[in-house]
């Protein structure tokens, strides 16, 4: 079944290959051990040990002391299966079953994720003297307690950090054949394996990649907040012939209002030339100023008639909604707490009694995510197998040679690619990966940034390291000396072929690895409040590659905002101006705000 192939293969999301020798050794020392120890804090230990050490060695320890442990806890008597759940406009049968005080492999991804979240949500609450938030202390806030307002400034700073940290991707159009809505052919392309809006990454892999579309990035602002216990939802629209409702924009429930936070144009929707955040009761009393979120000729995605169908989407995984995942939460104290279960029923009733909201339905895409693994992973299985199968495969005739030739080649790109991003992003011994790491727990390093790194292992340290000269990438091409170096000597059997396919992997991942690194360390210097060497690095290393890096347009949105920090909003203007990023409509519009001097 699904469930089997993914617990069977997914921990090769993370890492090369999985070691079940290892793991069943280590479990069987532990089981003759550990029965004094106490499981608990023997599995909060791991999860912060997966920023460090090998992932699928850890993995199977972590399930195996949880469940350990949980099979002595109670049941929550307030736990309930989400009614909301029947709303689904596909069965979740393949999931893990949600009753069941039973972890699985795939959890341990939601309990690494979330650790994340829950340091990123903390140390961000915490800034304070940084210019790049001044905008959002200033917003009016009438009518609202201070501990509202405290909220509001906490989940501006979280919207914020989202946009700053994910740069946008297009959504995807819904795989669908034929004409109209389609809906099976829609429900079903997540577990074939075809990628489609919001789905295609967990926000596990929306942090490592720091890219995400739309949907994607307002999850993670969602599940940032909820560290903080603001409750955020997506509103959607429905169409009356519609099975799914298509997500709008984010919400966060603050008092008696919805504020609205919208993720593709990268800012909170302006009330009163931006001196104010709007809410759903603005738009509903004024639909008019939908039209003020227009910019040329190109108009507001969303028009005043729209707001009669408006829905509300609780973002929640089947982690999210398990009484496993309710029960741990509960039990977790001190530095290891952690906001891990959503209370759907709940916020149903708040959007109903408090907003006007009849409806409320979970976020489809938060439960697609985990078959599209599984459909995606069964994907590249059978590109391995055709890549076999095409290596042996022999042509008769010129055409059929050609064709086969052509086969091979997308067969192997496909996998190469793939390969590739994973070995760069989601290595376990890398430099990168261990920067990015300490970057979500706020442990930068220190304020100077020394040309040779010295110092405690760090955020910048570690990435510093991650930036081999150009000289040095270029000369693994054709200098048998430093293709040494990288332990790149030709091997048994090795083709000459094989051997440059290896020194171009290498070289592709050494060049990726710089890019990445310099954008992750221009913005911890941002976050440091240390905009002028933000600025250097932005302007001189990061955008001097051109167009094609990695981080082209969140790297130009960035030093716009560290312009706005340092004052020069003429400078910042210029470039959000002339963005031609997913999020263009949205940086023009908060140019407008800038110049207008809100």
């Amino acid at each position: 079944c699904l469930m089997v192939a993914f617990l069977s293969t997914g921990c090769t999301l993370l890492a090369t290959g999985c070691s079940p020798d290892t793991d069943l050794s280590r479990l069987t020392s532990q089981k003759q051990t550990s029965s004094q120890e106490d499981d608990l804090g023997q599995a909060a230990s791991l999860i912060e040990r997966l920023d460090s050490e090998p992932f699928s060695q850890l993995q199977s320890l972590l399930i195996f002391h949880l469940n350990r442990w949980i099979q002595e806890q109670p049941r929550d008597p307030e736990w309930i299966l989400a009614p909301l759940i029947n709303r689904l406009p596909f069965s979740i049968e393949n999931h893990p079953h949600l009753e069941q005080l039973q972890f699985h492999l795939s959890d341990v991804y939601y309990l690494h994720e979330t650790s994340w979240l829950h340091s990123i949500a903390n140390w961000v609450e915490n800034q304070d003297n940084r210019k790049h938030l001044d905008r959002f202390s200033q917003l009016q806030t009438e009518g609202l307690t201070d501990e509202e307002r405290s909220q509001l400034l906490t989940a501006c700073r979280l919207f914020d950090w989202s946009v700053r940290h994910i740069q946008l991707k297009p959504l995807k159009p819904f795989p669908t054949s034929g004409s109209g809505e389609n809906v099976r052919d829609r429900n079903i392309a997540p577990s074939l394996g075809i990628p489609g809006p919001g789905y295609t990454r967990i926000p596990h892999e929306t942090l490592t990649h720091g890219s995400g579309d739309a949907w994607q990035r307002g999850r993670v602002f969602i599940q940032l907040a909820r560290q903080k216990h603001i409750k955020v939802v997506y509103l959607g629209l429905r169409g009356e012939n519609q099975r799914r409702t298509e997500p709008w924009l984010t919400a966060a429930m603050i008092g008696e209002q919805l504020f609205l936070f919208d993720n593709q144009l990268g800012i909170p929707l302006p009330a009163d030339g931006g001196s104010r955040i709007a809410t759903l009761a603005d738009l509903k009393e004024d639909p008019g100023l939908l039209e003020s979120f227009s910019m040329g000729d190109k108009p507001y995605r969303t028009s005043g008639k729209d707001l009669e169908r408006v829905v509300a989407l609780v973002d929640a995984c089947h982690c999210a909604l398990s009484q496993r995942m309710r029960v741990l939460e509960k039990n977790l104290a001190g530095e290891n707490q952690m906001v891990l279960s959503e209370t759907p029923g709940r916020i149903s009733r708040q959007m109903r009694n408090t907003f006007g909201i009849d409806r409320t339905e979970l976020l489809p895409t938060s439960l697609e995510t985990y078959v599209y693994k599984i459909g995606s992973l069964q994907k590249l299985q059978e590109a391995e197998q055709k890549l076999q199968q095409l290596s042996l495969a022999q042509a008769s005739t010129p055409a059929e040679q050609a064709q086969l030739s052509s086969e091979l080649r997308n067969t192997r790109q496909e996998l190469d690619r793939h390969n590739r991003e994973r070995a760069l992003l989601f290595s376990e011994v890398s430099e990168l990966v261990a920067g990015r790491r300490l970057f979500f727990r706020g442990q930068f390093g220190d304020a100077e940034l020394t040309k040779g790194g010295q110092g405690a292992r760090s955020a910048k340290t570690l990435l510093l390291g991650s930036r081999l000269p150009d000289d040095v990438i270029i000369a693994l091409n054709s200098s048998p000396d430093v293709q040494e170096q990288f332990g790149l000597l030709p091997q048994q059997n090795e083709t000459a072929e094989q051997l440059k396919s290896r020194v171009e992997s290498t070289m592709y991942l050494l060049g990726e690895s710089k890019k990445y690194a310099t954008f992750w360390i221009s913005m911890i210097l941002m976050e440091e409040g240390n905009y002028e060497a933000a600025i250097n690095w932005l302007e001189k290393r990061t955008l001097s590659i051109g167009e094609l890096g990695p981080f082209y347009h969140l790297a130009r949105y960035n030093l716009a905002r560290c312009y706005e920090a340092t004052g020069q909003a003429e400078k910042a203007c210029e470039i959000l101006e002339q963005s031609t990023s997913p999020q263009a409509q949205g940086d023009r519009l908060l140019a407008r705000i800038l110049a207008s001097g809100s």
